[in-house]
């Protein structure tokens, strides 16, 4: 029987810290991924003070723009345990959680020389979602008194949250006009501390006496209140196969636009769904990294 209060094994559970996303998408889908870009800490000079990047950004030869990342959980599992045929389970998980990433960025002092290879991108990033994740256990006992009777044990956190954050990230170009992409959600915009939203999370255990005199069965421990992050909270974490998306810009004109999508699953651990939109613009034309 699984103690009360414990989830279903989750290794390597998202958090609310930023873990790093590689995405490397585009309009075309050809091409090869490149390495991962190291994006520059965020300064204090780096956004303005509601988190949008700041009108020197948006310069000539700057990149400004969104990258947004939709994931989804959607499991459900009854029926007996596989580790123990004799519990019965119920185990759902559902999340849906969105990250809207605003972000800018200038050019390096060389680009004229060598074209742009890496642009570092820092500002905003708006975080909203919900979950259900309700996980119960059914056993089947009988004590030694003669009490015959089920234990159900459970937990359940349900609620929404919102939240602002600083970001980074960054883009780089690979003579051939491929690219990728990286974001990362940071911290709280004035304190800079990890957030992680408290939802509301029942615990419980419940006796149904099926035979037998209530003084020869045990007490159960009944329900208890607490609180808990939920199971997904930046839809920006979770990682995919990068290395199979592609992309590539074109390498002229003015107000170059690199702009796309794309829909993956991955197991992070449990099986999730993400949709990435991203639309940066560039102003003034663009060039491509030469030697």
């Amino acid at each position: 029987m699984r103690p009360l209060g414990m989830r279903p094994a989750r290794h390597g559970r998202l958090t609310a810290g930023a873990v790093l996303v590689l995405l490397a998408a585009g309009l075309s889908g050809c091409g090869g991924a490149g390495g991962v870009p190291s994006a520059a800490a965020p300064t204090p000079e780096a956004t303005s003070p509601d988190g949008t990047p700041p009108t020197g950004t948006a310069s000539a030869g700057a990149w400004h723009g969104t990258v947004s990342f939709h994931a989804v959980i959607n499991e459900l599992k009854d029926g007996p345990s596989p580790d123990d045929p004799t519990i019965k389970i119920h185990e759902e998980t559902r999340a849906d959680v969105t990250d809207e990433f605003k972000v800018g960025g200038s050019e390096p002092a060389d680009t004229a020389d060598f074209g742009t290879s890496l642009v570092n991108l820092t500002g905003s990033v708006a975080n909203h979602g919900s979950t259900k994740e309700r996980y119960v256990y059914t056993s089947d006992k009988v004590n030694a008194l003669g009490c015959h009777y089920t234990d159900e044990t459970g937990t359940d956190v349900t609620g929404s949250w919102t939240e602002n954050a600083t970001a980074q990230g960054a883009i780089r170009f690979s003579e051939d006009g491929s690219y990728t992409i990286d974001m990362v959600a940071g911290g709280d915009p004035v304190t800079g501390e990890s957030l992680t939203p408290q939802l509301p999370k029942d615990l419980w255990e419940t006796f149904t006496i099926l035979a037998g005199a209530p003084a020869d069965c045990p007490t159960a421990l009944g329900h208890q209140a607490a609180t808990e992050g939920p199971v997904l909270l930046w839809a920006s974490s979770a990682k995919g196969p990068y290395d199979q998306i592609a992309g590539h810009a074109a390498g002229s004109g003015p107000g170059t636009a690199v702009d796309g999508s794309a829909s993956f699953v991955v197991d992070a651990p449990l099986k999730t769904t993400i949709t990435v939109t991203w639309h940066l613009v560039h102003d003034g034309a663009l060039v491509l990294p030469h030697s």
